[in-house]
């Protein structure tokens, strides 16, 4: 967003391109990739590749379309602002606490698909209430401000990728 288009929508850019590509990174790759991914490599075997390009794609094409959302209309609301502009108030209405929902519901899935892997590791560790410690940390982190979410979520991103980076350089040798 220009300043420009902040003076117009009242909006004070906080964050940098570093921050909005790794808020945009985080989300695409999400949390998720660590806990579904075994399971559907057990399942579908080598297409689990083609499966993750075709759903990379889709991701894509999604990123691009909010991408034109945004310059088209930058104003505060995302999903909620461009469907109550573009169909109706009510439908805007519905979307909104659709994405609520499905981003509260995805939140609480992926906390228990951690605490799942911390039990793993330490059997005595309650699945319930770590997942239930992650979802208010996270929470309270983003109640604090953009600033202090921005930065926790650089750092978590940047591990992710290193993970992954590792991951897949140690894995290389091990293709069958």
């Amino acid at each position: 967003m220009n300043a420009e288009n902040a003076e117009q929508s009242g909006l004070k850019p906080s964050l940098g391109l570093f921050d909005a590509t790794a808020i945009s990174v985080g989300a695409i790759i999400g949390a998720g990739i660590f806990i579904v991914t075994g399971i559907a490599a057990g399942l579908a075997g080598s297409a689990l590749i083609v499966s993750m390009l075709i759903a990379a794609v889709i991701a894509l094409l999604t990123a691009l379309s909010f991408a034109e959302l945004t310059a088209w209309q930058p104003r505060e609301g995302s999903i909620y602002e461009y469907t109550y502009q573009l169909i109706s108030p009510f439908a805007g209405f519905l979307t909104g606490w659709m994405w609520i929902l499905s981003n509260t519901f995805a939140g609480a899935a992926v906390s228990l698909g951690f605490a799942y892997y911390l039990t793993a590791i330490s059997p005595t560790l309650p699945p319930n209430v770590i997942a239930a410690f992650l979802c208010i940390t996270f929470t309270v982190l983003n109640f604090l401000g953009i600033r202090q979410s921005a930065l926790i979520n650089n750092i978590l991103v940047t591990a992710k990728l290193l993970i992954l980076t590792l991951f897949v350089i140690v894995g290389v040798g091990h293709i069958n």
